[in-house]
C-alpha cells in the first residue's frame, strides 16, 4: 500500500516535471522560461515624482530592467553647506 507521503512525493516529482519542460521549451524558443507575448516596452527607468509601471505582467523579457539612479545636483549654499537637488 503507497502511505500519503509517497503520494505527494510522486505528484510533486511530476509537477516538478510538467514545470521543467515548459521551462525548457521557453529557453529554446529564446526566453527565460515558462510562456507569454515578448516585452516590447523600456528596459530603463529614471525614477520621477509621479509613479511609473513597466508593463512586464505575464511577458518574457530578453534582458534585465535597469533603474537609472535618482537625478539629483550640489550646490554650495550661503551658509557654507551644500544644497541637494533632486530632479
Amino acid at each position: 500500500m503507497t502511505s500519503i507521503a509517497e503520494k505527494l512525493t510522486a505528484i510533486a516529482e511530476n509537477e516538478q516535471k510538467v514545470y521543467n519542460a515548459g521551462y525548457n521549451k521557453g529557453l529554446s524558443e529564446g526566453g527565460g522560461g515558462g510562456s507569454g507575448p515578448e516585452y516590447t516596452g523600456t528596459y530603463t527607468v529614471t525614477p520621477t515624482t509621479s509613479s511609473q509601471t513597466l508593463n512586464t505582467a505575464n511577458r518574457l523579457l530578453k534582458d534585465d530592467v535597469k533603474i537609472e539612479a535618482i537625478p539629483y545636483s550640489a550646490v554650495s549654499n550661503n551658509t557654507g553647506g551644500t544644497t541637494i537637488i533632486i530632479g
